[in-house]
C-alpha cells in the first residue's frame, strides 16, 4: 500500500510539472511559463489594443474624464447617521455643493454694491428659510454630502482584466480628484484607515472644513505628523466656519494668535501642519463663512463685512503657502508656533 501511494504521488508531481505552472509544493509562486505569458499579453496589448496604442498623455485625459476631476466625499461602508463605525472600507460620493475652488473665485468679486455684508456673487448668498422646517443653507457646509448610503456612489475600482489599464486608471483616480472632508477627525481617520498607504502619496488636492467653534475639530491631527502621509499634496482648499463674536475679538487679522482669541486657537495649529508641504498657489484657497451665534442652525448670515472676511481668508491662505519643511524629528524647520 505504501509503495502504491508513493507511486501515485510521483505521478501527480510529474503531471504538475508537465502542465508548466500553477501552485507547487514550494508555494504559490509563478512559474517562468506564467511570467512569459504575462509579458506576452502586455506586449500584445501595447501594440494591438486601440486604447493602449494611444499616447500616454491622451490616455491620462481619458482616465481623468472617466475617474477623476471630481470633488469626492469618502463614506465608511458601515456608515450610520452621524458616527461611522470606521471599518476602513470606503465608497465615494460626489460633493453636492459648490466646489471650494469655484467658491474662492466667486468670493474675489467682493461685496454686493447694495450691501457690504453680502457677497456680490449670487451663488454665495444664503438661502433664506421659508418655514420652520427649512433650515436654509450655510455656504459649503457639506451637511448632506455623503450622508445617504443609498445615493449613487462613485467607484474607484476599475477592471483588473488588464494590469496596465488598472494601474493607469487608479493613478488618475487618486491624483486628479479632490478629496473633501467635513472635519478634522474625518480627515484623520481617512489617513489612518486607507490601505495600502501608498495611495495617500498620490493625492494632490484635499478640501477640509473647519468649524472654529465646533468641539469635533479637536482631533489629534493638530498635534501629530499624520499629514506627512500625503507626500504628494499640492493644494489645500480650506473652508472656515466662524462665529461672528469670535471675529469681533480677532480684528484686525494680525491678532489671530493672540491669547484673547480662544475660539480660533486651533486654526494656527492646523495651518502649521500644512506648512510642511510646498503648496501651489493655483491649488490653494481659503473661504471664510461667518454666521450669527444664535442663527447657526438656521443658516442666518452674519453682518460681518465682506472685505473683512476676504482679508482674513487671504491672511490664512498666505500662511498656508509659507513652506516650512520638516526636520527628521517631524518638527518644522522654523518655529511651528509662528503666526498663522
Amino acid at each position: 500500500m505504501a509503495n502504491k501511494r508513493a507511486h501515485d504521488d510521483a505521478k501527480t508531481s510529474q503531471s504538475r510539472k508537465r502542465r508548466g505552472g500553477g501552485k507547487t509544493s514550494s508555494g504559490d509562486h509563478e512559474s517562468p511559463g506564467d511570467a512569459s505569458k504575462a509579458e506576452a499579453i502586455t506586449a500584445r496589448n501595447a501594440t494591438k489594443s486601440p486604447l493602449l496604442r494611444l499616447p500616454r498623455e491622451i490616455r491620462d485625459i481619458i482616465w481623468e474624464n472617466a475617474f477623476g476631476g471630481r470633488t469626492l466625499h469618502h463614506m465608511d461602508d458601515s456608515f450610520s447617521d452621524f458616527v461611522p463605525c470606521h471599518t476602513g472600507r470606503f465608497v465615494f460620493h460626489e460633493c453636492l455643493v459648490l466646489e471650494p475652488k469655484q467658491a474662492y473665485k466667486l468670493s474675489r468679486q467682493g461685496a454686493s454694491l447694495v450691501d457690504p455684508a453680502q457677497w456680490a456673487a449670487t451663488e454665495l448668498q444664503h438661502q433664506v428659510p421659508v418655514t420652520d422646517d427649512d433650515e436654509g443653507d450655510i455656504i459649503l457646509d457639506h451637511f448632506y454630502c455623503g450622508r445617504d448610503p443609498a445615493a449613487p456612489s462613485f467607484s474607484c475600482i476599475t477592471s483588473t482584466a488588464c494590469t496596465q489599464v488598472w494601474y493607469e486608471s487608479q493613478q488618475s483616480f487618486w491624483k486628479t480628484n479632490t478629496f473633501c472632508f467635513k472635519s478634522i477627525p474625518d480627515l484623520e481617520f481617512f489617513l489612518k484607515a486607507t490601505s495600502p498607504t501608498d495611495k495617500l502619496g498620490l493625492i494632490a488636492q484635499i478640501s477640509i472644513t473647519m468649524d472654529c467653534v465646533d468641539n469635533r475639530n479637536e482631533g489629534s491631527l493638530l498635534f501629530s505628523g499624520a499629514l506627512s502621509r500625503l507626500s504628494g499634496l499640492q493644494g489645500v482648499h480650506l473652508t472656515l466656519h466662524c462665529e461672528e463674536t469670535a471675529m469681533s475679538v480677532a480684528l484686525p487679522p494680525r491678532n489671530a494668535t493672540s491669547s484673547s482669541l480662544r475660539l480660533l486657537a486651533r486654526l494656527p495649529k492646523l495651518v502649521a501642519q500644512f506648512q510642511q508641504f510646498e503648496l501651489h498657489p493655483d491649488k490653494t484657497t481659503v473661504f471664510l463663512e461667518v454666521y450669527e451665534a444664535d442663527g447657526r442652525s438656521y443658516g442666518i448670515p452674519s453682518r460681518c463685512p465682506i472685505d473683512i472676511r476676504l482679508k482674513w481668508a487671504e491672511h490664512v491662505r498666505e500662511a498656508l503657502l509659507t513652506h516650512k519643511p520638516l526636520r527628521r524629528s517631524g518638527r518644522n524647520v522654523k518655529n511651528s508656533n509662528s503666526e498663522a
